[in-house]
């Protein structure tokens, strides 16, 4: 858990660096494939060593954790600024689902398959979440990047409860006035 961790308090910045500068859309298709593929590359440097096998979960952790902060930013993109806190609960509550019946699930097949079919559970995941992701980018025309909204750092725990490092800005007329 402490590689997964570190994975994603190193790639999160850049993903959200990434999230800002091109199609949302695109950043989280590329990453939730990439997870797959760093899914799979577990399973093969489980075979080489746990040396190999700690750079591996911590490129899957990497990218896994930062999708969530990467849809907050693509969700707050398609909503007025007063539909975000609601839009925000609804995706923590999703996420929280989530965090409570995808380790009972995973943990099903991996009581029938055995311990390797973790990763192999979590490549399908991601490549069918990615998968997805490149049929609905059919579906409608991008977010113009100068109407992207800034991303924020936000991950999800491996206990599954959303870390939020959220900004709000409130706007008084009277604070204008005094600066004048």
């Amino acid at each position: 858990m402490t590689s997964a961790v570190v994975g994603t308090v190193l790639l999160q910045g850049l993903t959200g660096v990434l999230s800002d500068r091109f199609d949302r859309r695109i950043v989280l298709t590329i990453a939730t494939l990439a997870t797959s593929l760093a899914a799979l590359g577990c399973i093969l440097a489980a075979q080489v060593s746990t040396n190999m096998l700690l750079l591996a979960v911590g490129l899957f952790g990497g990218l896994a954790f930062p999708l969530y902060s990467v849809c907050i930013a693509y969700t707050n993109d398609h909503l007025d600024p007063n539909q975000m806190i609601a839009a925000s609960g609804a995706l923590v509550l999703i996420s929280g689902l989530g965090a409570a019946v995808g380790p009972v699930f995973i943990a099903s097949i991996m009581d029938q398959f055995g311990e390797k079919s973790f990763f192999w559970s979590m490549a399908a995941v991601h490549a069918l979440t990615g998968l997805f992701a490149l049929y609905r980018m059919t579906m409608s025309a991008p977010v113009p990047l100068d109407q992207q909204g800034p991303s924020t750092s936000t991950a999800v725990h491996p206990s599954g409860s959303a870390i939020e490092s959220v900004q709000l800005y409130a706007r008084d007329e009277s604070i204008d006035d005094l600066s004048k």
